[in-house]
Order: C-alpha cells, then sequence, then structure tokens
C-alpha cells in the first residue's frame, strides 16, 4: 500500500510538470525541521475508558488525590524533519511533494490514581508514545513579494502510517499488573502548508513552514499479546482478552518548520 502511494504521487507530480508545457519552470529541493504541539491529539484508547474511566484520552487520565502523589500527564510534543522538491510553473502555480519523519520527545508520562469500585484508589503509570512517516503532495499558487521574497499557499493530501504505543502499570494493586498497547495503521490525512521564503541570493531561500494536517486511521487492534490481565477492573471475571486494546491514531495537527532550499534557476 505504501508504494502505490507513492508511485500515485510521484506520478501526480510529474504531470504538473509536463503540464507546464514550455513555460519557465524553476524547480528547488530543500531540507526543513521543526516541531508538534499536541502530536497525535489526546490519544484516546478502549482501554483507557473501558479500565480506567477516561473516555477522552490523556486528558481524562489526569486525576489527583490526597495522600497519593501524581504528576500531570502532558499531550505530546514531537519533533518533525524531512526533504522536499517543489516546483514553480508560469511564475505563479506551485507544486510540492515531501517526505517526513515526525517522533515524539516530550510529554506523555506521569502518575495518575485509578478506582475499579469507587472506594478504593491505586497509583497507575502511564506511558505513551508516537512515531510518524508521512509523504504529502499540495499544489497552489505561489506569490512573489518584491525580489526576494516568496508566499506560497498549497492544499492536498499525504499518506501517512504511524506507530502509537501505550503503556498503563500499577505496582499497588495485587497481584501487580501491566497493560501495553502498540497500533501501527496508515491514513490519508487533508493536507494546508503555508509557506514563506526569503532569498539569501539567487538561488538559496530560508523557509518558515506552517502545515496543517486532518485525518487519521481506522481504528486498529492492539497487536501486543503479552499484557498481564491484572485485577477485576469491571467488577467480573477477567476473560483472556481482557487486556486487548483499540485505538484510532490521529494525524489532525499543526507543524512548525524552519528550512532551507536550493532552486534550480534563480529567482
Amino acid at each position: 500500500m505504501r508504494a502505490q502511494a507513492s508511485i500515485i504521487t510521484f506520478l501526480l507530480f510529474l504531470f504538473c510538470s509536463y503540464s507546464a508545457g514550455a513555460a519557465t519552470v524553476n524547480y528547488a529541493w530543500g531540507i526543513y525541521g521543526g516541531f508538534m504541539p499536541s502530536m497525535g491529539g489526546n490519544l484516546n484508547s478502549y482501554v483507557q475508558e473501558a479500565f480506567f474511566n477516561s473516555p477522552n484520552g490523556i486528558d481524562g487520565m489526569n486525576r489527583t488525590r490526597s495522600g497519593t502523589s501524581t504528576s500531570t500527564i502532558n499531550r505530546l510534543i514531537g519533533v518533525t524533519g524531512g526533504m522536499e522538491i517543489k516546483g514553480i510553473f508560469f511564475d505563479y502555480y506551485f507544486a510540492r511533494i515531501a517526505f517526513n519523519y515526525s517522533k515524539s520527545v516530550y510529554g506523555g508520562s506521569g502518575k495518575t490514581v485509578f478506582t475499579p469500585d469507587s472506594i478504593n484508589y491505586y497509583g497507575l503509570k502511564c506511558d505513551y508514545s508516537l512515531i510518524m512517516y508521512d509523504m504529502p503532495l499540495t499544489v497552489g499558487l505561489s506569490i512573489p513579494f518584491w525580489k526576494d521574497m516568496k508566499i506560497s499557499l498549497s492544499g492536498g493530501i499525504a499518506y501517512a502510517y504511524a506507530v502509537y504505543e501505550n503503556q498503563f502499570k500499577s505496582s499497588e494493586t495485587v497481584p501487580p499488573f501491566e497493560r501495553k498497547g502498540i497500533f501501527k495503521g496508515w491514513g490519508l490525512p487533508l493536507v494546508i502548508v503555508i509557506e514563506g521564503e526569503y532569498f539569501i541570493s539567487e538561488k538559496i531561500s530560508l523557509s518558515s513552514t506552517l502545515s496543517y494536517y486532518r485525518g487519521s486511521t481506522e481504528v486498529i487492534k492492539d497487536e501486543r499479546e503479552s499484557d498481564t490481565a491484572g485485577p477485576d477492573l469491571n467488577n467480573d471475571a477477567i476473560t483472556p482478552d481482557a487486556a486487548v486494546d483499540f485505538s484510532k491514531i490521529d494525524f489532525t495537527g499543526y507543524r512548525f518548520t524552519l528550512g532551507v532550499s536550493i532552486y534550480f534557476q534563480s529567482i
């Protein structure tokens, strides 16, 4: 599936180039890096709702109780980086294809409390992590300002693949338990990109980009099967599949990057 998506996007990019005909086309290659606030959204999952009474993921897992040591579980902040190939056709029309890698580096770890029976409270250690790969293709307009600046606005679609992991562990219950989930899946989020470029020479530009992605995977089943069943959190008999988890991976969010591009022709 990833190979098919790569071929389709590459052919679309070539089609944009071919459509320009004999007109002047200016291509550029660039690299960039930046960060992603609230990476993966709230990271909801079935286990959090069914066993820990949190229908809205990380936000609902944050609880405190007098006499119990807790620490805030912040939403994930990720770093992102990649490379791009872009072209300007007929002086104003713009096409861009990019390859990105993103990884959570902050947040997603802390200690909260949960109660299986509204009487007894136990400490619960939570950990979340997320890795994303994506390849967006966007088309739009590039508007020159004076001699050394351009602002581009484009929109399109991306092929995105992600690996999301969570872990919930308590040493205070009898017996102690640990639940881990790993989810792997892909989606086709919509993408909007605003890019500003300042040319420090005829062929080299510094860029600042704001990207917005919107979309998610389908519901994915937990691939990990080694969880310990733990205590009776549902007040009924624990069944062999009690720890199986389900989740969507959310690609929705903003990305802020800085980069440099080299054009094959001068501005």
